[in-house]
């Protein structure tokens, strides 16, 4: 089953290709007097991992085993699923490129020697923060130009005016003042025009 999905979503994916893992040996020697030898052995994956029906627009952040991955020195590669994508070069070279598909049509990442020691030397779970607008117009998300926040609940939530409270020394602060100059929190578009009413404050 491929998964489809519209906007910005974290999914999981599914394994389509892997090669064994590949083990490095490091021994170290300790100690003053007869030496001890400690030898460590570390090993290594390459996988791909189809996520998504494409083409997609980008990837976000990575986890895996639920917690935040950290990509620094991490080889990889993500794909967009379009009609037009090749093969992954590090996959043909493994496969030969005759062999080798290029998953047209659907959104992947390739990890290429991913270390993993630090996920007890096994494959990770891991899962990505994958984004996919939708272009039409006509839709409600191509019409939704940004969102405005507001807090779920609160004793002055829904009041339609500033809410003050004293906070000593004769100064006041809002108690239910969130958005300044009717400014959205989440511009859909960078750069895009925003209308503003002639309120300088807003109480939501």
């Amino acid at each position: 089953m491929i998964p489809r999905l519209y906007g910005r979503m974290r999914i999981g994916g599914n394994i389509i290709w892997a090669t064994d893992f590949r083990e490095e040996t490091r021994t170290t020697r300790k100690g003053g007097g007869p030496s001890v030898r400690t030898t460590e052995y570390l090993y290594h994956a390459s996988f791909a991992v189809a996520l998504c029906e494409g083409p997609v627009t980008g990837i976000g952040r990575v986890w895996a085993d639920g917690k935040p991955m950290d990509l620094e020195g991490v080889t990889w590669r993500w794909y967009p699923g379009d009609e037009a994508q090749g093969a992954d070069p590090f996959i043909a070279a493994k496969m030969g490129a005759g062999a080798t598909p290029a998953y047209r049509g659907t959104a992947y990442d390739v990890f290429e020697e991913l270390p993993l020691d630090r996920y007890g030397n096994r494959l990770p779970q891991v899962s990505f923060e994958v984004f996919r607008p939708l272009a039409d117009p006509d839709t409600a998300e191509g019409l939704t130009r940004a969102v405005t926040l507001i807090p779920a609940s609160g004793e002055f939530t829904y009041a339609t005016q500033p809410i003050r409270k004293n906070v000593g020394g004769g100064a006041t602060a809002a108690e239910n003042l969130n958005a300044l100059g009717q400014t959205p929190d989440i511009p859909a578009q960078a750069g895009a025009p925003v209308e503003r009413d002639t309120p300088t404050e807003t109480a939501e």
